[in-house]
């Protein structure tokens, strides 16, 4: 892949992500991270570091995280998965700001900020309904 389109490339940070993703989905965290982190500095260069693939990188970071009990790191990377969601996919991918917005939730829950968590489920839950209208 990346003889194919070189070591930077876009396609490459998605064959990192995907490869990511399936270690998460297995559990295996302690794997998952140099994937997702190589995933995400690649995508970064290749996309910018405001765009919506970048957002859902950083939110499986973040969970990852989470789950290897690292909850300040979750939190930050979460809070930034969340910005960078929902400024550059909120109309395009609502779906990825709410879950965005859920496993931050999680993660402000699991360090005790049980308002700033109950607001972030509200505002997810808002994404959804509004998306199921539109849908209709």
């Amino acid at each position: 892949m990346r003889r194919l389109f070189g070591a930077r490339h876009a396609n490459v940070a998605m064959l990192m992500a995907m490869i990511g993703w399936a270690e998460y989905f297995s559990e295996q965290f302690d794997e998952a991270e140099p994937f997702l982190l190589e995933a995400l500095s690649l995508a970064q260069e290749a996309l910018g570091k405001e765009h919506p693939y970048v957002a859902s990188i950083m939110a499986y970071l973040g969970g990852n995280y989470m789950w290897q009990g690292r909850l300040d790191k979750a939190e930050t990377t979460l809070a930034e998965a969340v910005r960078i969601a929902q400024k550059t996919a909120l109309e395009s991918y609502p779906d990825l700001v709410a879950a965005a917005l859920r496993q931050y939730a999680t993660a402000l829950r699991k360090n005790g900020k049980t308002a700033e968590a109950e607001q972030c489920e509200i505002d997810a839950e808002a994404l959804e309904l509004a998306k199921g209208a539109v849908n209709r």
